[in-house]
């Protein structure tokens, strides 16, 4: 709460205000019931509700608020998955869509909500997933672009994959 409330008292008019977060981890009833022991905030208003109307807050405040939908995430460690050499490169290593879109609904539904005229959505999947063989069908995401790994590990991506999400960002600011 203070948190939040320190973050808005430096938001305003001028301010671009860019939100990532590992979103679908944090809703999972299961984790977020073992890390905080409820799914209900202190004033037992749900989370879902909570963090709309503080992201609609933020937006109305904000020149510009930058959403960044979820990211896919591996179901293992890609460490585990991938060779080095890089060369040796399993180019079939991927993240199944379906699966991740399921996992990422309410976190999409709860950001598509979010209805300001200065909120600009990013979606990784198609700065990462675009040439994926299978992407336009819905079926994966590759893990590696341009012979570079798009993952650290299962959930975070490495440089190469960061800096494909922020050549984007660079250009809305550009632009803005």
């Amino acid at each position: 709460e203070s948190f939040f409330e320190s973050l808005l008292k430096k938001v305003n008019d001028s301010s671009i205000v860019i939100i990532s977060s590992r979103l679908p981890y944090w809703l999972e009833e299961s984790r977020f019931n073992i890390l905080e022991g409820t799914a209900q905030s202190t004033n037992n208003i749900p989370i879902e509700t909570l963090l709309k109307n503080r992201l609609n807050l933020i937006s109305t405040e904000a020149k510009v608020t930058i959403l960044i939908y979820p990211i896919p995430s591996l179901n293992e460690d890609i460490r585990s998955t991938l060779p080095n050499p890089l060369e040796n490169l399993k180019i079939d290593v991927t993240v199944p869509i379906p699966e991740w879109k399921k996992d990422s609904l309410q976190s999409n539904l709860i950001l598509s909500s979010i209805n300001s005229d200065n909120i600009i959505r990013i979606f990784p999947e198609n700065l990462l997933c675009d040439d994926s063989k299978n992407f336009k069908d819905g079926l994966d995401c590759s893990v590696v672009k341009n012979s570079e790994y798009l993952y650290y590990d299962d959930n975070h991506l490495s440089i190469y994959g960061n800096n494909l999400v922020l050549s984007e960002i660079l250009q809305i600011i550009d632009r803005k």
